[in-house]
């Protein structure tokens, strides 16, 4: 379980009007969600934790800035063999 998150989802902040990114917000973005799939991913040792559905509704920021992903509900710990079976996606997120 998660504690509640306040604040929007990425969908939401970029659909505000007038909503302007910049470089360093990118990389502060990147960077945040990159160092959470890298603890999360190497968490269970050599079997990875796969999020499965990332995509901007799953990244909540909060009142501080700080970038939190959300719902790991689809996620799943991989076994080490191909997962190209495996269909669990959202459409227009998922990689061809």
């Amino acid at each position: 379980a998660m504690k509640p998150v306040q604040g929007k989802n990425l969908e939401e902040v970029i659909n505000e009007p007038g909503f302007n990114p910049n470089l360093g917000n990118a990389i502060n973005l990147a960077k945040q969600v990159g160092e959470t799939l890298t603890y999360v991913h190497t968490k269970f040792g050599v079997y990875p934790f796969i999020h499965r559905d990332l995509k901007p509704s799953n990244i909540m920021q909060d009142s501080e800035g700080n970038y939190i992903v959300i719902d790991w509900s689809t996620g799943k710990v991989g076994s080490g063999k191909t997962t190209i079976n495996t269909q669990f996606n959202s459409l227009y997120y998922t990689s061809p």
